[in-house]
């Protein structure tokens, strides 16, 4: 028997329980949280980068039209449909990615905010919010930045298992079965159950 794994983290920015453990084949070493998201950069074009870092230097929370503001910044990543949705599928848009932001528990309430949900309140330097905000809302209350960048990183691992999935994965065993008589066993966890599927 031989075990072959796919592993790649679900969400940056993590919180230091939530660290995956060490694989026997190693890894080039701890991922270093990046308070800008970097992994949210990495298929942008330069001049959307650009804008991105730029919007989020200095920012600790967002104002519901910083939020949108945001939407639109990084709505560009998810525009297309999932694979194993039909191809008159409605485009994903900002608007859609701030609703799922609204939808999400991202509100910044206070120092006490820590419901077990995307994050576990604070900003994104890890320093608590020690000023209660009223949340007025869906419409009208603050939203924490370190929040919405970790659900967003979540959204595209989300939508990066897919692509992993048909266009690595699938190659790969499509190979073993087509050249060997080897019998597979496909197990994923969490995300890499969209990745076997």
């Amino acid at each position: 028997p031989m075990f072959l794994g796919v592993s790649w983290p679900s969400a940056a920015l993590l919180w230091p329980w939530e660290e995956t453990p060490d694989l026997a084949a190693g890894t080039p070493g701890p991922v270093e949280e990046s308070a800008d998201a970097e992994l949210l950069r990495e298929d942008m074009d330069p001049e959307e980068a650009e804008a991105l870092t730029a919007f989020l230097n200095g920012k600790e929370t967002l104002s519901g039209p910083e939020l949108a503001r945001l939407s639109d910044l990084l709505a560009p990543q998810f525009a297309h449909p999932d694979e194993d949705e039909t191809e008159t599928a409605a485009p994903f848009t900002a608007r859609d990615l701030e609703h799922t932001f609204r939808s999400a528990d991202i509100l910044v309430e206070g120092p006490e905010d820590d419901d077990g949900g995307f994050d576990s309140g604070g900003t994104i330097d890890d320093t608590p919010t020690h000023d209660p905000k009223a949340a007025g809302g869906p419409l009208s209350g603050v939203f924490g930045l370190r929040k919405a960048l970790r659900m967003a990183t979540v959204l595209k691992m989300k939508d990066r298992g897919g692509v992993v999935g048909a266009n690595g994965v699938a190659t790969l065993l499509q190979r073993v079965l087509g050249e060997t008589g080897t019998r597979l066993h496909l197990v994923g966890h969490s995300y890499g159950a969209k990745v076997t599927m």
